[in-house]
């Protein structure tokens, strides 16, 4: 058994790992990643169209689904295998995706060819692949339909985290790990750093909802830049959650923006215990609908107390570049960043403080509070290292994450576990041995 890194080695972005096994060989993930200049595609993969038995995938962001449709219309015509509510939110996705690249003005093949090849599994259920090699699924905690990847031929085993949380959400519960040992554990390391700490959800909600608070005893808005699915959710279930505070502030308005987050919202609903109802006008949050052409003139006037969740949650595209531009100049209002801002996005300088940046080619002097609570629904340092020791892996490949990040996780599992790691870059072709005993 082999691994070839096609992306996500030493970044966060463009997930694509190749796996070979003597009469099999599938893909993990199939994403893109996107960049100032627009988007970068996972390397060397489209040679391996007519090559691939399988397609697994975690679940659905635009860094592990998002060149599914590319893949396709490149040659590749088996199964892509994933959970139930990862296809529905796959489907949201990509047919969003076309049409953005449309409007940008590239080239978007048809989503559809992509979309008839899904086949969905269950979690726990091993699938059987073309020589012998089997797959299952197993809860992740990321986001809805979040699933690692159990794969097993010839002797040999790997697990693939994608994207992995261990701590319960208000949306979904915590992951649900195999029965270790492994021979290889591939883990994502977007919080891997040392100094890398996530907060509990106590924690967290009581300082949004202070920073929250401040802002709006200021008569400021706030703008809570937010990806359409999973995060948005978790924030409007956190603000649902403490509605009577929100109420000591007067009749607040909560704006949620974006066709991508009301259709994510609406997979989430249809199985979720605590449906978040927002077409309906007796939904938890109760949220205001202005009509479009008013909306953001409306809400930057301060007539009512607002808080506007919008995508996309870099402040690289949909609504939340719109309304910081208009939001930006009064200080009394509030931007408050609720997730991992990569590298060159409007978003990341925020977080390290420029203020004065380019949004659509035009530039926006920020005067409004720029504040951060981290509503990351990835595990961190020490989680990962706990989640290394329960699987009991043979090796460690560190991978979606920084190159800092990736190599202060290798290390640290090396170093702590003494077990053997590394952050392979992009183009690495690994040779999983047994896991020794």
């Amino acid at each position: 058994m082999s691994v070839r890194f096609h992306g996500s080695g030493l970044e966060v972005g463009r997930s694509a790992i190749s796996v070979s096994v003597p009469g099999t060989r599938l893909l993990l993930d199939c994403g893109l990643k996107l960049v100032p200049e627009g988007e970068e595609h996972p390397l060397a993969l489209d040679e391996l169209t007519g090559e691939l038995d399988a397609v697994l995938v975690s679940h659905a962001h635009l860094d592990h689904v998002g060149y599914l449709s590319d893949f396709v219309a490149a040659g590749y015509h088996n199964p892509i295998y994933m959970t139930e509510q990862t296809a529905r939110l796959t489907r949201l996705l990509l047919e969003d995706s076309a049409k953005v690249r449309e409007i940008l003005g590239h080239h978007s093949p048809d989503p559809g060819p992509a979309l008839d090849l899904i086949q969905h599994v269950r979690l726990e259920e091993e699938v059987r692949l073309p020589g012998g090699t089997t797959f299952s699924a197993h809860q992740a905690g990321h986001i809805p339909g979040a699933a690692g990847l159990l794969v097993r031929g010839r002797g040999r085993s790997i697990f693939y985290t994608g994207d992995i949380c261990t701590r319960k959400l208000h949306t979904i519960p915590p992951a649900e790990l195999p029965q270790g040992p492994v021979d290889c554990l591939i883990l994502e390391s977007t919080y891997g750093g040392l100094s890398d700490v996530l907060p509990t959800i106590e924690t967290r909600d009581r300082a949004f909802m202070e920073m929250i608070g401040t802002a709006l005893e200021r008569r400021g808005t706030v703008l809570v830049p937010s990806f359409a699915v999973g995060r948005s959710q978790e924030v409007m279930l956190t603000l649902h959650e403490h509605k009577k505070e929100l109420l000591h502030h007067g009749n607040v308005r909560v704006v949620p923006c974006g066709g991508m987050l009301f259709g994510a919202t609406k997979v989430y609903d249809k199985e979720a215990k605590r449906p978040i109802g927002l077409d309906t006008k007796n939904g938890p949050l109760s949220p205001i609908h202005i009509p479009k052409n008013r909306r953001i003139e409306k809400v930057a006037s301060g007539e009512f107390p607002t808080i506007v969740i919008a995508t996309a949650g870099m402040l690289t595209g949909g609504s939340s570049p719109r309304y910081l531009r208009h939001l930006a100049g009064d200080s009394r209002n509030l931007i408050l960043i609720v997730g991992y801002q990569a590298e060159g996005t409007p978003g990341r300088e925020l977080l390290d403080g420029s203020r004065r940046i380019m949004i659509d080619g035009q530039q926006v002097d920020i005067k409004a509070e720029v504040g951060f609570v981290s509503f990351s629904s990835h595990t961190y340092h020490e989680q990962s290292l706990s989640l290394v020791q329960d699987l009991s892996p043979g090796t460690v490949l560190c991978n979606h994450g920084e190159p800092l990040k990736c190599a202060e996780l290798a290390s640290a599992v090396e170093e702590r576990l003494g077990i053997k790691a590394s952050a392979p870059p992009n183009g690495t072709m690994i040779r999983v041995a047994a896991r020794p005993t």
